[in-house]
């Protein structure tokens, strides 16, 4: 009797780990998260496609989970960075190196010779390449407003850019 009590409850307790297992074949729907990315390299809202094809979430803090910028580029390397400057994240603009499209930084590419952001009488006014002599810069995010910085003068205190969600421009503060 306790050896047919111990086979029951042994089997009892194996299907009870089977149904709480699911079934493994299960497959993901393609654009879901931990699913195959959709035909077009992307994937439902707030998932993002890394270099394996998989839909991940996106990152908290705006990082690319694939380890590259998060600036418009295509994570599994088959297509440039960038195509045109509206590609590129804050005041990046799209540059080509040999033949390799990539977003840039570079004080060269991206600020107005001679003129730095200082030299602008308003708080929201930015000189740069990408938007003119002393424009406002739309912003939702800090994202929108990244490296604003750059085209600081170099001999007056360090700054940083953000977005005043209020005004909805980037602007920058003394650190």
């Amino acid at each position: 009797m306790k050896k047919a009590l111990l086979i029951m409850m042994a089997l009892l307790a194996t299907m009870v780990l089977l149904v709480a297992c699911g079934d493994d074949d299960e497959e993901i729907e393609a654009g879901a998260e931990g699913g195959a990315c959709l035909e077009d390299g992307t994937c439902n809202d707030g998932l993002m496609c890394n270099e394996e094809d998989v839909c991940v979430a996106e990152a908290a803090d705006g990082d690319d989970p694939d380890g590259d910028d998060p600036d418009g580029d295509d994570p599994d390397g088959d297509e440039p960075e960038c195509v045109e400057d509206a590609d590129c994240l804050g005041i990046s603009m799209c540059g080509d190196d040999e033949g390799e499209a990539f977003c840039s930084l570079e004080v060269a590419d991206v600020c107005m010779d001679g003129d730095f952001n200082q030299d602008c009488a308003g708080t929201y006014e930015m000189n740069t390449v990408k938007y003119g002599a002393c424009a406002e810069i739309d912003c939702t995010s800090d994202d929108d407003c990244d490296g604003l910085e750059t085209c600081d003068d170099p001999d007056k205190p360090a700054r940083t850019a953000s977005c005043d969600t209020d005004a909805q421009k980037c602007m920058l503060t003394i650190d």
